[in-house]
C-alpha cells in the first residue's frame, strides 16, 4: 500500500505514468553531491520501459528513452547548478528536458 501511494503522489514529467515506473528490473548505484561537496548515494533503477533516478525517495531524473535519441527529464527543483549537485531542500517540481552539459554551462 504505501508503494502505491508514494506513486501517486509523485510529481512527473509529462507523459510519464506512475506504473512505468515499476517493476524495477535492475538497481545501480552512484553518487551525486550537496552544495558543500558531501557525497550522496543515488539509485539508478531501470523498469521495462524508462530509467529512473532517486536520492532517498526523491524521483530526481527520468530517461523515458534507453539508449535512443530522447533527452532526459530532470527535475529542476532538486538539482542544483552545476548539474549532478542535488539540492539539500528541495524546490518545487520543475520537470525540463536536459539535453546536456553544454546546457548547463551556458544557462
Amino acid at each position: 500500500m504505501g508503494l502505491f501511494l508514494l506513486l501517486l503522489t509523485l510529481c512527473l514529467p509529462p507523459g510519464i505514468a506512475p506504473e512505468a515506473l515499476e517493476p524495477v528490473l535492475a538497481l545501480q548505484y552512484s553518487r551525486v553531491h550537496t552544495p558543500l561537496g558531501e557525497p550522496i548515494l543515488a539509485q539508478i533503477r531501470r523498469s521495462p520501459t524508462l530509467i529512473s533516478v532517486w536520492v532517498g525517495a526523491r524521483l530526481v531524473a527520468i530517461d523515458p528513452d534507453p539508449g535512443g535519441p530522447a533527452p532526459l527529464w530532470l527535475d529542476r527543483g532538486q538539482w542544483a547548478v552545476p548539474m549532478w549537485v542535488i539540492r539539500e531542500t528541495p524546490g518545487a517540481c520543475q520537470w525540463e528536458r536536459w539535453d546536456g552539459p553544454e546546457k548547463d554551462r551556458t544557462g
